[in-house]
């Protein structure tokens, strides 16, 4: 045989067995992601900043951190421990009986947010949830208080948490 003839047929065996190939791998391919995959969403690379304003508008002494973020697994969420962490918390700053505080997300989200209060006198805590990003201190004495911020996808499912923990002195 020709080598020229060997050659042409090489070559025509090398552009089927990649066009086979191509396909192949084109046809196995899933675009489609398990539920088992975690995908984080790319508008939250960000953990936001949460603030605490008085009604004079100054901010309060107030320590923030993330308890989740970017995925949060609500079946392997330990109920939050907020009295713990708040009685820890250094941070006191002086309030008027009945003023209201507002919370601040330095932070455009497209996503739904809520938030929690749980509020601590030393003796007794409550815990509510707030309609909108205010609030009024109530009580005597020293109360502790943690904010629950809560992010929510499409689908009301968790994508991340934020607590803010402040103690104030009522006068």
């Amino acid at each position: 045989m020709n080598i020229h003839i060997i050659e042409k047929k090489v070559k025509m065996i090398n552009k089927r067995l990649f066009f086979i190939l191509f396909f192949f791998l084109a046809g196995c391919s899933n675009n489609d992601l398990s539920h088992d995959e975690i995908v984080a969403d790319p508008l939250m690379n960000e953990i936001p900043i949460v603030s605490i304003y008085n009604s004079n508008n100054e901010e309060m002494e107030a320590r923030s951190f993330a308890i989740c973020w970017n995925y949060c697994d609500e079946a392997i969420l330990s109920p939050v421990n907020e009295e713990g962490r708040v009685q820890n918390s250094d941070a006191l700053n002086e309030a008027e009986l009945g003023e209201t505080m507002e919370i601040a997300l330095h932070y455009e989200s497209p996503h739904t947010v809520s938030h929690q209060l749980f509020t601590f006198d030393g003796s007794s805590s409550t815990e509510e949830e707030l309609e909108d990003e205010t609030f009024e201190v109530h009580g005597q004495g020293d109360i502790q208080y943690a904010i629950v911020t809560r992010f929510l996808n499409e689908n009301e499912e968790t994508i991340g948490r934020i607590q803010t923990n402040f103690s104030v002195q009522l006068y």
